[in-house]
């Protein structure tokens, strides 16, 4: 399955001169939403997703994800795998369960987000998680921008990789940009300036 491609024909790999959630530059941005919309492509990637976990033999019992960016491919990986889902919100900044979700202590929980870049917004949900009693045993994303390792890839761990490197990681392909400070944005320098795309900007 080339992943890549998938994203390109929904016109979901998007060129210019963009400012990520850390508030880094890129020349590239991922916007998974725009192949998520497809309900086909969804259930084809999170089939695909499901797939990797399930050959692994890792036991799950519940798929979380943060809202927004992880919610349709968290849902989408939970209907695969035939577990619950649930999923983590921010609620005055701070990230919370809410809804009458509930955790049991030591249920297996996997953490799933569209995309993983340093993993930062899944591990602040996996310690609401944690909090409520449940065990993180993994984390998944359709894509990984290459700062943490994730199964069967060579890409090393990166320092600001915020994932634990005691559990796995899962994800269909990576999406390895240049990113750069703000300072030191080649982009910039050349006079354009960054635009803020996906759930926190536009």
């Amino acid at each position: 399955m080339d992943i890549k491609q998938i994203y390109m024909d929904a016109d979901a790999l998007l060129e210019g001169h963009f400012k990520l959630s850390s508030g880094n530059h890129s020349q590239y941005y991922l916007q998974s939403a725009k192949v998520l919309e497809d309900p086909k492509t969804a259930k084809l990637l999170a089939e695909a997703l499901a797939k990797q976990i399930q050959e692994s033999g890792l036991k799950i019992d519940t798929v979380c994800a943060p809202a927004l960016g992880g919610l349709i491919a968290g849902f989408a990986l939970a209907t695969a795998l035939d577990v619950r889902f649930i999923f983590a919100e921010r609620v005055n900044g701070e990230m919370t369960i809410r809804r009458g979700f509930e955790v049991e202590q030591g249920e297996r929980v996997l953490m799933c987000e569209d995309i993983i870049t340093t993993g930062g917004s899944a591990m602040e949900a996996a310690r609401v998680v944690e909090s409520l009693g449940g065990t993180i045993v993994g984390a998944a994303a359709l894509a990984n921008r290459g700062f943490c390792k994730r199964e069967h890839s060579e890409i090393t761990t990166q320092p600001n990789c915020k994932l634990p490197q005691n559990i796995p990681f899962f994800a269909l392909a990576d999406f390895t940009f240049e990113m750069y400070a703000p300072e030191e944005c080649p982009l910039c320098k050349d006079g354009s300036e960054a635009i803020k795309p996906g759930s926190r900007g536009n």
